[in-house]
């Protein structure tokens, strides 16, 4: 008999895992990245200012890879990072600036939420050739606040703006509006609701361009039970009441009537990844469209969530869709 019943939970449980891998293997991957994120959080802690440079700090941290210091050595950026007063919460954020000459800036926007994701300051996009990159981390990390996950953390976005001139003032560069904009993972989704409801944002920032993003939350939900139990965490700690609107409000799909006319819009997606969909870039280019608002789709093969080992092609991407 209970050999019996240990062949039946067995198979309930090979079962279990045929049906469910790739949800188990993005839990697994997201467990072991989320320690790596929050080691990284290390880097911008500031205590008794609002604005440092870490450019020495980062050369001679073993710990880094040396293409990821190599401009730093060569004297061709530096890097800063600051805290920024969005509502009553301190936001960090940093700034990799050009040495050389005046350059156009673009305003990365993250992906995941809370310590998970993470990045260093001086990650890949923040070498992003011909341009000064200025960074987010939102809130609900270091500083404490609730990360809404596009609520009201949203407004991290036009306060990040807001910021400029006193990074201005520490640097002696200017970050000059109009600006262009890059959005990964969920960090789409950020961006392209700023956009679409904060008039502020949605004056300053020409070009939107979204890599890996969370577009189409509904589809991401449907399709991700581990997404649909995020969505559903984040709305229950808001307090509100309609799960519905609350999701609507925050997907870039519904949102789309909201973006300006005026707007230029990049999604990039890796064939390869297994966190977002093909279907979401193509649902939330099809809502775009219906707005006549000019949309570009480019397909990466074999290029994961991460574009790792694909950043080289993804910059050639970005940097075509910018000189058009």
């Amino acid at each position: 008999m209970l050999k019996k019943i240990f062949i039946v939970i067995l198979s309930i449980f090979l079962v279990s895992c045929f049906l469910y891998r790739e949800t188990l293997v993005r839990i697994y991957e997201g467990l072991l990245q989320y320690q790596t994120s929050a080691d990284r959080a290390k880097y911008y802690q500031l205590e008794n200012t609002t604005i440092q440079d870490i450019t020495q700090k980062l050369i001679l941290d073993e710990s880094i890879p040396q293409a990821l210091k190599q401009p730093l050595i060569d004297g061709k950026r530096r890097i800063v990072i600051f805290k920024y007063l969005s509502g009553s919460e301190y936001v960090a954020g940093y700034l990799s600036y050009l040495t050389n000459t005046q350059q156009p800036t673009m305003i990365f926007l993250r992906g995941g939420n809370g310590y998970f994701g993470i990045m260093r300051p001086n990650n890949p996009f923040s070498f992003l050739d011909g341009y000064n990159i200025v960074g987010t981390l939102y809130r609900g990390n270091i500083y404490g606040g609730v990360d809404e996950f596009g609520g009201e953390d949203i407004q991290d976005v036009e306060n990040l703006i807001k910021f400029f001139p006193q990074l201005e003032n520490f640097t002696h560069i200017k970050l000059q509006a109009p600006y262009g904009m890059i959005g990964v993972s969920r960090g789409a989704m950020e961006m392209f609701i700023a956009l679409s409801q904060l008039k502020f944002v949605k004056e300053r920032v020409s070009h939107a361009i979204s890599i890996s993003g969370n577009v189409d939350l509904n589809l991401s939900m449907n399709r991700r039970p581990e997404m649909k139990y995020l969505f559903w965490t984040k709305f229950k700690e808001t307090g509100e009441s309609d799960f519905e609107n609350w999701i609507n409000a925050r997907d870039p799909v519904k949102n789309a009537p909201n973006l300006s006319k005026s707007l230029k819009v990049l999604l990039v997606y890796g064939m390869a990844d297994n966190r977002v969909y093909l279907e979401e870039q193509q649902n939330f280019k099809k809502a775009i469209e219906a707005q006549d608002i000019n949309v570009e789709l480019v397909t990466v093969p074999n290029a994961q969530h991460g574009f790792d080992g694909h950043f080289d092609d993804l910059a050639k991407i970005i940097k075509k869709f910018m000189n058009q």
